[in-house]
């Protein structure tokens, strides 16, 4: 197939955006530690001890794990982090491209065109006001929760919208997640599941991919749930406190009242689908309802993570993803007027959306380069303690910028796991965070 000039330079300057400031994210929190344990320099044997250690003790998640210790090491920081930096950066790119293919249900689109720039501008506006941009550049989100998700879009994209059977990339993505996340596992299941009843109620034929994929997931979700780490996690995030079924479906619903600041616009991007899917003539009213509900219920996959720790940006991941495209394909695929005429006037004001994409990605690159220079200052003053030899350093902590900026740095704490982490990884006993000023 023939790639036109145009959609292969803004595919080059899409990946040389998310370049930039994947390149001015530092390393943070679980990054030093993943890195610290460099089980790739140590050996095969080292890397399968840390992947089986990971899965008794800690989280459970095999594929994730086996990734982030495979891309990241310290011997070869310098290495892993351009790789990931690259990778993330190309993945960024399939994501848009593929997300917005199965918002158009199209195989062919042109990136030179009104539509895609109202999209490109959406996907950018609410993925910063969400976090997801702002973790998924995070070194360890990054390959243990984007990844994956650009995998699936890849997947739901060969399945679904071009309806190309691949029964072994099927039986490998389903396996892959199935090892991968416990609530891409959940949400996964109960969107196919959705699916099948669908296809049944409607006596139309099961895609072939998606039920291998299906029971590809199934056994590696039994092997992830099964895993002593996760349980391990669960118990210690919750201090071992135990409460009821009901109580924690309260707790979860009360945690996504009262953080809007994580959950608001999630919550109105699911509420938009709703209204939009309930309201589009070319889907029946059946297949509205049994969607519906399974993305509406697909929420409480949360439930014991809520239960464990309070809610956060990077376990809405997933759910930011398939919202915002579930959301945007009932819009630009709706039956009444009145969206089609919406659209029509958003693409009479591209000009504006341009201006105002641009104004954003600039905002972006300067908060990030920000952020980039308080790191070489600090990285100044480690190099100067690690040459004094002094073990216990007072370092500064960079301040918070935004809700919508991952920074998770060290603290004043000197016990904390970043701390701990970023004490390990640069050759200190200690180190101690101050604040600016």
């Amino acid at each position: 197939m023939k790639i036109s000039r145009t959609n292969v330079i803004i595919a080059i300057l899409i990946i040389a955006f998310f370049f930039v400031i994947n390149y001015l994210q530092p390393l943070r929190a679980d990054d030093f530690g993943r890195a610290y344990t460099d089980a790739l320099d140590k050996g095969f044997i080292i890397y399968l001890r840390g992947i089986a250690s990971n899965y008794i003790h800690w989280t459970g998640r095999i594929s994730a794990q086996a990734l982030i210790y495979l891309f990241l090491s310290k011997k070869y920081i310098h290495l892993s982090v351009f790789m990931i930096n690259m990778i993330n950066s190309i993945c960024f790119y399939l994501f848009v491209l593929y997300s917005y293919k199965i918002v158009r249900f199209k195989t062919k689109i042109e990136l030179f065109s009104k539509d895609f720039l109202i999209y490109f501008f959406f996907f950018i506006f609410l993925f910063y006001q969400t976090g997801f941009i702002a973790n998924v550049i995070w070194k360890t989100a990054a390959v243990q929760y984007f990844w994956g998700i650009t995998l699936l879009a890849i997947f739901y994209y060969i399945s679904v919208v071009k309806n190309k059977q691949n029964i072994w990339f099927s039986l490998f993505t389903g396996f892959f997640i199935g090892l991968y996340n416990e609530i891409f596992v959940g949400v996964a299941i109960i969107l196919c599941l959705a699916y099948f009843l669908n296809q049944k109620l409607s006596q139309n034929q099961i895609n072939k991919n998606i039920l291998y994929f299906f029971i590809a997931c199934v056994v590696g979700g039994i092997i992830l749930i099964a895993a002593p780490g996760n349980y391990v996690r669960l118990n210690t995030m919750s201090a071992g406190e135990h409460i009821s079924v009901l109580n924690q479906l309260i707790n979860l619903v009360t945690q996504i009242v009262t953080r809007p600041w994580d959950t608001l616009v999630p919550m109105l991007m699911l509420l938009t689908f709703l209204v939009l899917i309930f309201t589009n003539k070319n889907i029946t009213r059946k297949a509205s309802f049994i969607y519906g509900v399974a993305i509406a219920s697909s929420i409480f996959v949360l439930t014991p993570v809520a239960k464990s720790y309070d809610l956060n940006q990077r376990v809405l991941l997933i759910y930011d993803a398939v919202f915002f495209i579930i959301m945007m394909q009932q819009f630009y695929n709706h039956s009444t007027s009145f969206i089609l005429k919406l659209r029509l006037r958003l693409n009479s004001l591209s000009w504006v959306f341009l201006v105002l994409l641009v104004m954003q990605l600039v905002l972006m690159v300067s908060i990030y380069f920000e952020i980039y220079k308080f790191e070489r200052y600090r990285d100044t003053l480690v190099t100067y303690y690690q040459q004094n030899e002094i073990s216990d350093p007072i370092l500064p902590m960079i301040p918070e910028f935004s809700q919508i900026t991952f920074i998770d740095d060290i603290t004043s704490d000197e016990n904390a796991y970043n701390n701990d982490a970023y004490a390990k990884f640069y050759g200190f006993d200690k180190v101690y965070g101050k604040e600016l000023g």
